[in-house]
């Protein structure tokens, strides 16, 4: 987290991915894992968040976590994307 929250997304990303690969059940880290990785998405020519490994952690923690702390959040993120 500390790294996401520096924004050193590269770091970040690892970690999580890391993370995620120890606890494939883990819904918090599929996440954040998302987070880092929205973090270095990029945008379309309609303005719309291109990040298709991103949009895979989202769902992954929404399958987990269908109403956990941050589903609110993942459904958001996750709308915004494109993949």
């Amino acid at each position: 987290m500390l790294l996401l929250n520096r924004g050193q997304m590269d770091p970040a990303v690892e970690q999580f991915k890391k993370a995620v690969a120890a606890d494939p059940n883990y819904a918090e880290a599929h996440f954040q894992y998302a987070s880092a990785l929205l973090g270095k998405a990029t945008i379309d020519a309609s303005g719309k968040i291109v990040a298709p490994d991103a949009v895979d952690e989202l769902r992954k923690y929404l399958a987990l976590a269908p109403s956990g702390q941050t589903a609110q959040s993942a459904k958001e993120k996750l709308a915004a994307v494109v993949k």
